[in-house]
């Protein structure tokens, strides 16, 4: 399993964790490549993940004031679940984040997609926190909203 407390990570290329990884602190890049992360998947409890290309393999946890911030083209493939008091995930006017499976929002977390970026999952079920698009924001499937806020002055493109 991969941990990382502080510091920088950086890749371009291939990154495997076969067991998962956790970041608790400091800063995770993406720039290019692939990141695999099995078992638990990666977990993002309190770290900056800063993703601007790419693709990610397994799922992805944002919680506990983690930043997951999309700049450029990045796939996943797996469910990205963002959840607890300051976790955001937030894709910028450049940032392109597709292939998600299911993207859970809850209370205290947040999701921002700027003016210019794209953000896509084929299912969205928010319980609480809030989710603001000013955007493209395109759920291919079912989304439902039981908690929480959200804000659209972008395009949402709902099944």
């Amino acid at each position: 399993k991969f941990a990382q407390s502080a510091g920088a990570t950086t890749t371009s290329g291939t990154f495997t964790a076969t067991n998962g990884a956790v970041l608790t602190g400091g800063t995770f890049g993406v720039t290019a490549g692939t990141v695999t992360a099995g078992g638990t998947g990666l977990i993002n409890d309190g770290a900056t993940v800063n993703a601007s290309g790419g693709a990610f393999k397994g799922e992805i946890t944002n919680k506990s004031a983690g930043t997951f911030n999309v700049t450029g083209a990045v796939t996943g493939d797996n469910k990205f679940t963002n959840t607890g008091g300051g976790s955001t995930l937030a894709v910028s006017a450049t940032g392109d984040f597709s292939g998600v499976t299911a993207l859970p929002n809850a209370a205290g977390a947040a999701i921002t997609v700027a003016a210019g970026g794209k953000l896509s999952s084929a299912t969205f079920d928010q319980t609480g926190g809030s989710t603001t698009n000013a955007g493209g924001m395109t759920v291919t499937g079912a989304a439902t909203v039981s908690g929480g806020t959200v804000g659209n002055s972008g395009t949402l493109l709902v099944g």
